[in-house]
């Protein structure tokens, strides 16, 4: 079965930055499973799966701004202590979720003075052009209880 919209697709692959550094990866033991066509990967990616069927590989490059966004200086912003819950510490480099008005959003601590924080709410992959490689391991049509959640149910996993 070739991917296509409500098609279940297992993948192993590798993503790499421009510098050839490894940033994620998976293998045929612990695979990539996704509904197509339902935003679960970025749509430059799911562009260039379209149509293939298992056994094909294929690798690509995405640019930043296709892939997670170019850098925004404006989206480093310095917030005082007192706006964390009580007891709430916050160190270097830790990511907190945050609600910025567009739903959940993961945002890293760059810095930590006495009375103030400094987020950064860029994606930590902005700036990055990312380099995949995929192979298709098996295609399946998604069950009726997969398209109405929008992602894949792994198997004796169900929502309730």
């Amino acid at each position: 079965m070739q991917i296509a919209k409500d098609v279940v697709v297992k993948l192993a692959y590798t993503l790499h930055d421009e510098g050839g550094e490894l940033i994620d990866e998976g293998t045929a033991e612990e695979p990539l499973w996704y509904l197509h066509g339902h935003g679960n990967l970025l749509p430059s990616v799911e562009k260039e799966l379209l149509g293939l069927e298992p056994g094909a590989k294929t690798s690509f490059v995405v640019s930043a701004e296709d892939g997670y966004g170019v850098r925004d200086d404006e989206a480093v912003q310095v917030v005082e202590k007192s706006q964390l819950p009580p007891g709430m510490e916050v160190e270097e480099g830790m990511e907190l979720v945050a609600d910025m008005g567009a739903g959940p959003a993961v945002v890293r601590v760059v810095a930590v003075a006495k009375d103030t924080f400094t987020l950064d709410l860029n994606h930590p992959l902005a700036d990055v052009e990312l380099h995949f490689a995929f192979e298709v391991l098996e295609t399946r049509a998604a069950e009726a209880e997969e398209l109405a959640h929008g992602h894949v149910h792994s198997p004796g996993h169900h929502h309730h």
